[in-house]
């Protein structure tokens, strides 16, 4: 079942024009890695955090700080994923939609075409 945000992003896509099939397939196109990230994430807190707990052999004190960074470690990835992707996103679209304006540019040399990235 997806989640709320997923559904809702998806229905703001579709909205805006974009098939739900393509949709769909975008969003299978990113489990793969979103699950490699979400790996990665939880062998980092094993190999760090996990493995010196064992090693010190289970620490009656240090169990309630294991059990805190196995709580937060889902929020903290997706923030780390999101603080990647947003300025990532941001370039994509600069570069897409700037290579779209030269394209309008160079088709219509004496009408104003509007930059469709501020619309001017």
């Amino acid at each position: 079942m997806p989640s709320p945000r997923l559904l809702r992003a998806g229905a703001e896509v579709v909205a805006m024009g974009v098939p739900i099939e393509a949709a769909l397939k975008l969003v299978e196109d990113l489990g793969k890695p979103a699950r490699s990230a979400a790996r990665r994430f939880v062998r980092l807190y094993l190999e760090e955090v996990w493995a010196p707990f064992e090693r010190a052999g289970y620490p009656d004190e240090g169990w309630p700080a294991v059990r805190e960074g196995v709580e937060r470690l889902r929020p903290l990835a997706a923030e780390a994923l999101l603080a990647v992707f947003e300025p990532t996103m941001t370039q994509a679209v600069e570069q897409a939609f700037g290579r779209e304006a030269e394209k309008l540019r160079k088709r219509s040399t004496k009408d104003a075409v509007p930059d469709p990235l501020t619309l001017r």
